[in-house]
């Protein structure tokens, strides 16, 4: 509701003028014909400028977050790290947030392996990480029975957990601290 009416459209407007429930005012009598007209005028500037203000919009967002971007070409059998674009993120509940480290980490892994299972099941999957004790999760018997049961779900995809500190994991300090990076360059 619009200042406590329903907003009507251009249809409906002639909807009611040709079905007689609403007389058009005096002060906007056109003929169907030269209404239309002026409406598919005013449609058509506004895609028009629509179509010009997204094409600068989208220069201006490729300028900026490519600015380090190569073509690059890939041998066929190379290993590549992929990136896929979409919805996919985890949020953790109040019980979740209350957990170790260890099992946050752990949670992250398998959730994250759930999610990607169509590409990465059956293939050699590296997950890098720069919390270390997330390394002995597949290697030795965890005391936890919350890591155990994680340890067992993680062993149906073929994953290598490989520690790599922080200072040097640039990708994944990179990604979770995307936003920080853009305000930064702002200022």
């Amino acid at each position: 509701m619009v200042y406590g009416r329903i907003p009507r459209g251009p249809l409906a407007v002639l909807k009611e003028n040709r079905t007689g429930l609403r007389e058009m005012p005096l002060s906007l009598v056109q003929t169907t014909v030269e209404y239309l007209s002026d409406l598919r005028q005013n449609l058509e500037m506004a895609n028009s400028y629509a179509t010009e203000h997204g094409n600068c919009e989208w220069q201006r967002y490729i300028s900026r977050y490519n600015l380090h971007a190569r073509e690059k070409t890939f041998v066929p059998g190379e290993q590549v790290l992929i990136l896929i674009p979409d919805s996919t993120s985890k949020k953790l509940n109040k019980t979740q947030q209350a957990w170790s480290n260890i099992e946050k980490e752990t949670f992250a892994t398998i959730w994250a392996l759930g999610q990607f299972r169509n590409w990465i099941f059956g293939k050699p999957v590296t997950v890098f990480t720069n919390h270390n004790p997330i390394t002995y999760l597949t290697d030795a018997a965890p005391k936890c029975a919350k890591l155990m049961r994680w340890a067992l779900a993680i062993q149906q995809y073929d994953v290598t957990f490989c520690y790599k500190a922080g200072k040097s994991n640039m990708v994944a300090d990179c990604l979770s601290r995307i936003d920080q990076v853009v305000t930064d360059k702002r200022h």
